[in-house]
Formats: C-alpha cells, structure tokens, sequence
C-alpha cells in the first residue's frame, strides 16, 4: 500500500513538472535552433553568394553558412562595426534613427547588411553578382526571417 502511495505521489510530481509553464520551460521554446537556421542560410548561399550570416548588433556570430567559421567570424564583426559606424553617423546628420540597409562594392567582392529585429542579417557575393540582386535576395531573406526572429527573447539568443 505504501509502494502504491509513493507511486501517486511521484506520478503527481512528475505531472506538475511537465505541465508547468514557469519560465525555466517558456524559454526553450523562443530559443534559437542553430541547424535548421543555419540549412536556410545555406539556402542563400547559391548564385554567387559567398556566405550568409546572422548577428548581433555587437558582432557575436549566432549563424552562418558559406565561408569558414574564422572568416565569418572576421566578416561579421567588420559588418557589425560598419553598420554600427553609419547608423550613428545617420543619428548624427540626419535626426533619425533608422537605418535599413547598407550596400557596399569591395575589392574582393560586394557586402549587403540589414536589420531584423535586433539583429543584422549580412550576406557576402563575388564581384560578379550584381548589386540588384543581392539587395534583393537580402531583403527577401530578411522579410522571412522577421516574423520568427521578432519573437525570440533576445536576453537568450
């Protein structure tokens, strides 16, 4: 009779830790999975694309797709600070905080960045793509991935 209390007691438990909705279970669910965004990453990096990499606005690399990892690395910590330079200079000059899209021709290739949420969205081409293009496909990535990047809690990601 005893084994039988103990037995319900525990199934009681066990019941009210899986339906519980307390925080330390919420967070799982508006966490990122870095395999399936980085596969659609790497669905964009096609056509010319070098690689595809999503940021923080501080540079931490969340994921990416295309060059190795210490090349995107590099890449997005350079694209962090040039988005960070030309939206202050934007603030500055203009009285305006919004900033949406910064396109640039270099020397080994050409680089668009945009902002998603709190987040910025960098993609690297060949010299040969064009510029239409690659704003294009920036844009249009980034409208996919908007709606579930605007729900994520940013404090986890």
């Amino acid at each position: 009779m005893q084994i039988f209390v103990l037995i319900l007691v525990l199934l009681a438990i066990i019941g009210s830790v899986l339906s519980d909705t307390s925080p330390k279970f919420v967070e799982l669910e508006n966490m990122l999975k870095p395999k399936v965004l980085t596969e659609l990453l790497a669905q964009e990096t096609t056509g010319g694309i070098m690689s595809t990499i999503l940021l923080k606005s501080n540079g931490s690399l969340l994921a990416f797709a295309g060059s190795g990892d210490k090349e995107a690395r590099v890449t997005a910590a350079i694209a962090s600070s040039i988005w960070t330079a030309y939206h202050s200079n934007i603030k500055q000059s203009f009285h305006t905080e919004s900033l949406n899209f910064v396109l640039m021709d270099c020397d080994d290739g050409k680089v668009a960045i945009t902002s998603i949420s709190d987040l910025l969205l960098c993609l690297h081409s060949k010299k040969s793509v064009g510029l239409g293009l690659l704003k294009t496909k920036t844009l249009a990535l980034a409208k996919y991935l908007e709606g579930p990047l605007s729900e994520l809690d940013h404090e986890l990601v």
